[in-house]
């Protein structure tokens, strides 16, 4: 099962309790941005992480951390698991978005490793326990791990130049995901969406493409995949309607792209999903 995630879909973070899932597997992201930190913990297999520079291989046991604002994505091309975390960031450290990481992956036998695996396993004893007072046990790690980031791990100011580029490809990113949120349902051709940002279909294809590190039309294949995927978790409704409603007018070339970014036919994902929540309400 491999999930493809963007920015309008992933849960929030809030002030008072950071968002976990602990239980991704094969996940693929699309480029998109937040306002937490996000914090990625693989562990089994393989993934790759990419951000504003440069493309990461992470192994079991590593961990990823994002900063606010910062573009990424993430893509699978072996079995993984990993766990996902996005920590709400208060005021007091808003400087972190306008850094960068100097290196987003924190391997074992780096200094800063095992001060990170120790904060996040409690952070994760506390929420599977749930004793009384876990949200401000929670909270505290959650301040911790902060701190190590703006301490720790070193990092370096945006440069003017650079926060301009940033700036531009996080706006256009922004523009296109409230467009397709709008309209994905429909036809959507180059020259329509080119036309929504202001720009000619050549310039926008190339400026989407530095922006999402792919092209406007296989990240609105993903976007209308992912789309599919929710209906077809919780919706009872025919695979074939699923797709129409998804924006897909041809059944076969759903079923084929489906295939190709989730390794599964549609029902097989759906029966798959079915049987995941089933454990989960059991396990409760």
């Amino acid at each position: 099962m491999k999930p493809i995630l963007f920015e309008s879909d992933i849960n929030p973070a809030t002030a008072e309790y950071p968002f976990i899932n602990k239980a991704s597997r094969n996940i693929t992201y699309a480029a998109h941005f937040h306002r937490e930190v996000e914090l990625l913990f693989v562990t089994e297999g393989s993934l790759l992480a990419s951000n504003e520079t440069e493309t990461l291989l992470l192994q079991k046991g590593d961990f990823c951390l994002f900063l606010p604002g910062e573009i990424h994505s993430m893509r699978t091309e072996t079995e993984n698991c990993e766990l996902l975390m996005k920590l709400y960031v208060p005021q007091s450290c808003k400087s972190l978005a306008e850094r960068r990481l100097c290196c987003s992956r924190i391997s074992p036998g780096d200094c800063a490793y095992p001060a990170l695996r120790e904060i996040i396993a409690t952070i994760l004893k506390e929420d599977a326990e749930r004793q009384p007072g876990y949200q401000a046990a929670v909270a505290l790690e959650t301040a911790k791990l902060l701190l190590l980031l703006l301490r720790e791990l070193k990092s370096a100011p945006i440069l003017p130049e650079e926060r301009t580029r940033l700036r531009n490809a996080s706006a256009l990113l922004e523009t296109v995901l409230a467009y397709l949120s709008a309209h994905y349902r429909e036809e959507i051709t180059l020259e329509q969406i080119a036309s929504c940002c202001g720009y000619s279909k050549y310039y926008f294809a190339h400026q989407f493409q530095k922006a999402a590190s792919m092209s406007f039309m296989d990240y609105l294949a993903l976007y209308r995949l992912e789309k599919a995927a929710a209906a077809l978790s919780f919706s009872s409704d025919r695979i074939i309607d699923i797709a129409y409603e998804a924006g897909f007018r041809n059944i076969r070339s759903f079923n084929r792209l489906f295939q190709k970014y989730f390794h599964l036919t549609p029902s097989a994902y759906r029966t798959q999903v079915h049987h995941t929540q089933a454990e989960r309400s059991l396990s409760r």
